[in-house]
């Protein structure tokens, strides 16, 4: 935490040359919210009382990928395994790719599931940038196709930092 004010002031000042918004996320603990409630005023940061806005779920799920694949998926609940198991059977095939055509792909299925749950969309101009600036070297991420008979299903982006890998 020590830490921390600097760093957002530093954003903020980056941030300032040409962005419209900064959102700081995802939550740090409960017991420091009071304190970083009082940096964020000292900087000049409101509360986003958006309720299109992102949420970041408080936990996340951590996965070794190093132990053998059948312990990792027993640590998965069951209704997950099943999915697993029966996306197997009827022939589902995921195939990793950093390239426009997988950018596009995930860009239509982001919008279609997006725009179902009447959420807001990120630009694709945003999601270009980031293959060209960042996904255009494999060690840095992949997208993620999930296909059946060639049709698209879904899509996932997953980024290496330090690691670990997070998606979106």
């Amino acid at each position: 935490l020590a830490d921390y004010e600097p760093a957002l002031s530093y954003l903020d000042r980056w941030a300032a040359r040409d962005a419209v918004r900064v959102d700081v996320g995802p939550r740090l603990p409960l017991e420091s919210h009071d304190q970083l409630l009082d940096i964020h005023r000292r900087l000049g940061f409101a509360a986003l009382n958006d309720p299109n806005a992102p949420f970041y779920p408080e936990e996340t799920a951590l996965v070794d990928l190093r132990r053998p694949e059948t312990d990792i998926l027993m640590s998965f609940r069951y209704t997950t395994r099943y999915e697993v198991r029966r996306a197997e059977k009827k022939g589902v095939n995921v195939r990793f790719v950093n390239d426009a055509e997988g950018m596009a792909i995930f860009y239509e299925l982001y919008m279609k599931h997006n725009f179902s749950h009447m959420r807001r969309l990120i630009e694709k101009r945003f999601f270009d940038l980031m293959l060209s600036r960042f996904l255009h070297d494999p060690r840095n991420g992949v997208i993620a196709v999930a296909e059946l008979e060639g049709r698209p299903l879904s899509a996932a982006i997953y980024f290496r930092i330090g690691t670990m890998v997070r998606y979106r």
